[in-house]
């Protein structure tokens, strides 16, 4: 009920929520229930690029830190857990915020 994870309907291996949230992958927008302050979509669907970098050689960012959850992720991936991913690759569970000011 609260957002869109790595459930009974995802395919290959891995870890898997109890649960099924109607999704094989990502979710539509707004599928599922708010936040208490009414932000949609915290948890799963994509998790977020943050601006941390891992330094490369000659200043370049050679990897990129990522926080929350996405459609990939089951149990073992808690909301607050930092990984690193390569910066200079596109992902299918990683994106970016859009905040709109009503």
């Amino acid at each position: 009920a609260l957002g869109n994870g790595r459930d009974k309907r995802a395919d290959g291996p891995g870890a898997r929520l109890d649960c099924d949230d109607g999704f094989a992958n990502t979710a539509p927008s707004g599928t599922f229930s708010a936040s208490s302050i009414g932000i949609n979509d915290l948890r799963g669907n994509v998790a977020e690029w943050t601006s941390s970098c891992q330094a490369g050689g000659a200043g370049t960012c050679e990897r990129r830190a990522v926080l929350g959850t996405s459609w990939q992720d089951g149990p073992q991936v808690s909301l607050t857990t930092q990984r690193m991913h390569a910066a200079e690759r596109g992902y299918d569970d990683v994106g970016f915020r859009l905040v709109r000011d009503p």
